[in-house]
């Protein structure tokens, strides 16, 4: 159930009122969700919401608590791509790794996250089977 909103008015001078807009513009254009537009209204009480929480006044909503892991595997890479992937053609169009670790570890970072490699910039001409993630263990920091 949605809590009943109540109406509080203030003014606010035209430097306040531009700023506040283009937040809520900029807000709007972060989220891309097809629909309305993030409202002055919704950009007002994102901002308090913010200010007040920085402030000790949070809300009361549910408890948020931060949670790290460790993660440590095996990244399986065919040499093939290794060898291009650490080339100078590469970093003039890509990214500059400068070691095969480099490579296995922003493989690793983006297929532990779900992204196959077919799917990352520069790699997407493997095929997935070109690398593989193994023995993944998550231990908590």
């Amino acid at each position: 159930m949605v809590a009943k909103k109540k109406q509080a008015g203030i003014r606010l001078d035209d430097d306040l009122i531009l700023r506040l807009d283009a937040y809520a513009h900029a807000r709007a254009r972060a989220e891309a969700v097809p629909g309305p537009s993030v409202t002055r209204s919704d950009a007002i009480r994102a901002l308090l919401e913010q200010g007040l929480a920085e402030a000790g006044f949070a809300s009361e909503g549910p408890k948020k608590i931060d949670v790290r892991f460790h993660v440590t595997c095996t990244v399986e890479v065919d040499e093939e791509v290794l060898k291009e992937a650490t080339s100078k053609e590469w970093a003039s169009s890509f990214y500059k790794f400068e070691t095969e670790q480099a490579v296995a570890e922003h493989l690793a970072y983006n297929m532990l996250r779900g992204t196959s490699m077919s799917c990352l910039d520069g790699f997407a001409h493997w095929g997935d089977d070109k690398a593989k993630v193994t023995n993944e263990s998550w231990d908590p920091e």
